[in-house]
């Protein structure tokens, strides 16, 4: 394996442990149901967007710094999207939405 191939796979190896643990998370939080919707919705967000970018970052896509999934997944031209039924989906929105108003109205 070519050095930079190897460093683009640790990358990704990085990226897809923080998956990991924000799921982890997100699972053990959703066990509690209604009692931590606003981190379960936060750490949902953030799993799919740390998945997003290790998928990104895998096939060598530059990608804009924000927490929006449909701006990070429109960055991506469709005609090199890995599977055509990807490229005719629409970017996600809604849970970014939700998970973009809970994030800018917590006091922290």
């Amino acid at each position: 394996m070519k050095q930079r191939d190897k460093a683009k796979m640790d990358l990704v190896r990085q990226r897809l442990e923080r998956v990991e643990k924000d799921f982890n998370l997100t699972r053990y939080l959703a066990a509690e149901r209604h009692r931590y919707l606003e981190a379960i919705a936060f750490h949902s967000q953030q799993t799919a967007e740390k998945l997003l970018k290790g998928f990104l970052v895998f096939h060598q896509v530059d990608f804009p710094k924000t927490h929006n999934l449909g701006e990070r997944w429109t960055s991506w031209p469709p005609a090199t999207r890995p599977w055509p039924s990807i490229s005719q989906t629409s970017p996600p929105s809604i849970h970014t939405e939700w998970s973009i108003a809970i994030r800018a109205t917590s006091p922290n």
